[in-house]
């Protein structure tokens, strides 16, 4: 016994050093294309890819899609063959009769895209979040360019799911992610300097000018000038615990098409959801579809929450879920009084879907709670 105690004492440090520390790993991606995608693109042939079949899949896609997003703003003849290269001959009938495209096909194809983050300040819906999930584990999903990172420097997620129905959203995270791989991303200067190496391109725009395959790429193309201080500490703070995570999955998805879920019931998982579950974006069946799917993929009394962001405003909610004998309960934490955005023409009061479920009678506003 005393010579095996020995050898334990000698050799411990070696088998100790030896095992490894997962939270200094630098953490791997791959993808996850719902049916509707697969069907859509023809660039597209399954449902999973991993981290290099990622990256060469949406290399590819930027090529055939910058070819077709020039024919599709007439800025090329269009040519059907090179069109159906990249997109299925079913949803181009639109081409030669513009009521037979998809009411999305501008969004979906690539070709009209919104990287500039619209919600104000949603560091404080996750700083709010943090405070009121009492489960240390979290899985979480978000919407957007810029708040999944603002979402994991708060809440220190475990997974991070980088969902959209744009496929050139991914793209451009996964981009981002490899800077960060790279340490590219780890002080303010080097955030400035080698955000500028991603290829965005075909943003959204409302001035009349011709849409362009390139735009320069620069923090503040991806959040307002007047946050640029805020996005850089939020990027650099992702920097910070971007090997915390154990795994990142980028979902090409609408939102009520996703199947939310973690591995065990104690796992909260949480959803940023920008703006996008009120009428204009999720209709009731879409969101009845939502509701049906997360009966299917959550466990029995696991929790899950939900956070709408008001657009272009500090206003937001969360809501929470819960999986109670087969069905799922949805309360409301705390909620301010939602505001169309001040850029319409009559600003009026809204509901989201959640509310018109919620078995909260009396909510707090969630600014009281910060």
């Amino acid at each position: 016994m005393k010579f095996l105690s020995f050898l334990l004492i000698v050799w411990a440090p070696f088998f100790f050093s030896c095992t490894p520390v997962k939270q200094n790993q630098i953490p791997s991606y791959s993808l996850e294309v719902s049916p509707f995608h697969v069907n859509f693109f023809q660039v597209i042939s399954k449902t999973k890819y991993t981290q290099s079949e990622t990256r060469n899949l949406f290399q590819k896609m930027d090529a055939l899609g910058n070819e077709y997003c020039k024919m599709y703003w007439k800025q090329k003849s269009y040519n059907p063959d090179k069109a159906k290269l990249f997109i299925a001959e079913k949803y181009l009938k639109g081409h030669t009769n513009p009521r037979l495209f998809h009411p999305l096909h501008d969004l979906v194809s690539g070709c009209f895209n919104y990287y500039r983050m619209n919600d104000m300040h949603p560091e404080k819906d996750f700083i709010l979040a943090a405070k009121l999930i009492p489960q240390y584990k979290k899985e979480c999903y978000s919407l957007g360019f810029m708040q999944p990172y603002f979402m994991h420097a708060h809440l220190n997620c475990k997974k991070l799911t980088m969902f959209d129905i744009d496929w050139r959203i991914l793209y451009g995270h996964q981009q981002m992610i490899d800077l960060y791989a790279n340490h590219k991303m780890n002080s303010a200067e080097n955030i400035q300097k080698n955000i500028q190496t991603l290829k965005l391109g075909w943003r959204y725009r409302y001035d009349g000018k011709p849409m362009e395959e390139r735009m320069k790429a620069a923090v503040t193309t991806v959040c307002f000038p007047r946050y640029k201080d805020l996005c850089t500490q939020e990027l650099l703070t992702f920097h910070q615990k971007f090997r915390q995570l154990n795994e990142i999955q980028f979902e090409l998805s609408s939102l009520h098409t996703m199947h939310y879920k973690a591995k065990d019931a104690n796992t909260a998982i949480v959803v940023f959801l920008s703006n996008a579950i009120v009428d204009f974006y999720t209709s009731a069946e879409d969101f009845r579809l939502m509701m049906k799917n997360l009966q299917k993929s959550l466990l029995e009394n696991q929790n899950i929450y939900f956070i709408h962001h008001a657009a272009v405003r500090q206003q937001f909610g969360i809501y929470k879920g819960t999986k109670v004998h087969g069905n799922v309960i949805i309360s409301t934490l705390c909620r301010d009084h939602f505001l169309t955005p001040p850029l319409a023409e009559r600003v009026e009061p809204y509901t989201t879907h959640f509310d018109r479920i919620s078995i909260t009678k009396k909510t707090p506003e969630c600014k009281l709670l910060l």
